[in-house]
């Protein structure tokens, strides 16, 4: 097993495509997109921040929701789809295939001119050395130097109509998935199981790793969040409280406070719990609604 040493997940944000905030766990809430700025936005894309999180919207507009609101626009970018963090900055892929970095320029160019889908999202190697990138007929695109371990074309999936990838935290591979949460699994990469799997339906949106590279969550466009192997389950809203859709996840992680003392605290704090007659916190596991 691959430890995470002095880390765990302390929780989670979901985010919506208007800018609207869920978290859950030992997490502190930022706001929105509405209430700090004051404006709508079509949102792609989050990232996590030491303290916060950034959300990119549509036309390459980067708004960090922290104690210290902000937002600045990439130039001449439009049609983005995903973002991710290369050399600790901001990089946006556009439908077209173009890895684009804050000032505009264009980093990779993913496919051909004869590539006729778009491109859905993009993910980094667990070395930090390569980029991914998947377009909607489920083909796989890699950049310079990326070793490509297969996709939904090579293995002949053509009725599975792809909706996000998602690489390994530590291994060389990668997890596809489908819109109603089929997991396809890649190069050294595990499989913990799926939704249709699972007797269960849903609307799939991300694919989201766990730390360790043993298990992943599927989010769901209602909010659910459906855990794999491994990865913690930490609440998910109820359909009828989601503004908008839900189009991805966020995990928090924190400095590793599970000893004796971090023990010896929780058990205090639910005997203090119990005393005043104050219901003890539980999670139970998510069924698809």
């Amino acid at each position: 097993m691959i430890p995470l040493g002095k880390q765990f997940v302390s929780g989670y944000f979901l985010y919506t495509n208007i800018g609207d905030a869920y978290c859950y766990g030992d997490l502190d809430f930022y706001g929105t997109i509405s209430d700090l700025f004051g404006e709508t936005a079509s949102i792609v894309a989050s990232i996590t921040l030491e303290h916060g999180i950034q959300m990119v919207s549509v036309d390459g507009t980067v708004y960090t929701l922290a104690n210290n609101p902000d937002k600045h626009e990439i130039p001449n970018v439009t049609k983005v789809v995903d973002a991710i963090v290369i050399d600790d900055s901001v990089a946006v892929l556009k439908a077209q295939g173009e890895l684009v970095d804050t000032d505009g320029k264009v980093i990779i160019k993913f496919g051909s001119d004869s590539t006729d889908a778009a491109f859905l999202s993009c993910a980094l190697s667990s070395d930090g050395s390569s980029v991914y990138a998947l377009d909607a007929n489920g083909c796989v695109h890699g950049g310079q130097g990326a070793q490509h371990h297969g996709d939904l074309t090579t293995i002949g999936e053509s009725r599975a109509r792809a909706r996000d990838f998602a690489c390994s935290p530590w291994g060389n591979g990668y997890w596809i998935i489908d819109d109603i949460g089929g997991v396809f699994c890649f190069g050294d990469v595990d499989y913990f199981g799926s939704v249709p799997g699972d007797g269960q339906t849903c609307v799939a949106q991300k694919i989201i790793p766990s730390p360790t590279g043993y298990g992943y969550w599927i989010i769901d466009r209602r909010g659910m969040v459906l855990p794999f192997g491994d990865a913690a389950y930490c609440g998910h809203p109820k359909p009828e409280e989601v503004t908008g859709d839900v189009i991805g996840m966020v995990p928090v992680l924190r400095s590793d406070r599970r000893d004796h003392e971090w023990l010896f605290t929780q058990l205090v704090n639910n005997d203090i719990a119990q005393l005043m007659g104050d219901p003890l916190r539980e999670f139970d596991e998510p069924i698809a609604q």
